[in-house]
């Protein structure tokens, strides 16, 4: 049975080591389970960029999203101009770094000058009140419905990373209180991102 953990010099550095199943730690060459020197020691092996425009503002859409992650909704909408997929060509879940921007902070050469790590807003907001209707009727009439969705995330696994747009703008109430009135639209997504030679660690950075 191969010897997994080394805590102490390894070659000649020192930390904790722990091998991947069927590899011995102190002989290995392949990607390490785990490697206490890996904060300070990521290589870069990939990278590239790429844009994904935002959803349609409508009625429904923000609801639409709750609970889709990037992969979840590849999975089910793999031809959707809102979702993106690439391949690492690693043979293992490695650790991903992603940034994004929208167009306005890009300069000329398309160089973000702000950047946003990977996060997301939906959001429905509703009000309402109790009315009489004729002498004895009652019903209720909206008085808020805000349908906000906003962001960027990405999922990776052992073959491929998942890009998605959560920017659907915003949907409020029109004057007839119904929920057709685009108070702002979604913005198209602008990504770049870094694969390293250390497995993931379940931490987006």
């Amino acid at each position: 049975m191969a010897n997994r953990v080394l805590v102490g010099k390894r070659g000649s550095d020192f930390g904790l080591f722990v091998s991947k199943s069927g590899d011995d730690v102190v002989t290995t060459s392949n990607a390490l389970a785990f490697d206490s020197r890996a904060a300070f020691d990521l290589k870069p092996i990939a990278y590239g960029q790429g844009s994904i425009n935002a959803h349609q503002t409508v009625d429904g859409k923000v609801a639409s999203l709750y609970g889709q992650d990037a992969k979840t909704y590849y999975t089910n909408n793999n031809t959707a101009a809102q979702v993106g997929r690439v391949s690492h060509n690693q043979s293992f879940t490695p650790l991903v770094a992603v940034r994004w921007s929208y167009a306005d902070d890009l300069d000329g050469s398309n160089r973000a000058q702000i950047s946003f790590p990977p996060m997301k807003h939906l959001s429905n907001a509703f009000g309402s009140r109790i009315v009489q209707q004729g002498n004895f009727g009652f019903s209720a009439q909206k008085l808020l419905n805000n349908q906000i969705g906003l962001g960027f995330d990405f999922e990776v696994d052992s073959n491929y990373i998942y890009f998605l747009s959560y920017e659907c703008g915003m949907r409020a109430l029109d004057s007839t209180r119904t929920v057709t009135r685009t108070i702002y639209t979604g913005r198209t997504i602008y990504y770049a991102y870094v694969v390293f030679d250390q497995e993931d660690i379940g931490v987006k950075i």
